[in-house]
């Protein structure tokens, strides 16, 4: 696939991560719908299997916690497409 179709699905991936900072744990609530619509698809993504999109924990160089999101490019155009719809 082309550079900029895996970076667009690099970046709704990166926003479904992101928009959790619009979730009120609180009243389990989306402050925004789109942002609950970009994590959906991140859970999809996720759900899906076969390595599509993973999520890894590791320490910063500041010694603080950060995560990882990757996507396999090649798995995009038969598992991710499939997954999408």
């Amino acid at each position: 696939i082309s550079d900029v179709t895996y970076i667009n699905w690099l970046h709704m991936a990166r926003a479904g991560l992101m928009a959790l900072e619009f979730f009120t744990p609180e009243t389990c609530a989306w402050r925004q719908a789109h942002m609950n619509a970009r994590y959906v698809i991140l859970r999809v993504l996720l759900e899906v299997g076969q390595g599509l999109v993973e999520l890894r924990q590791n320490q910063g160089d500041d010694g603080k916690p950060d995560i990882e999101l990757s996507m396999k490019r090649d798995l995009i155009t038969t598992v991710g497409k499939k997954a999408i719809g």
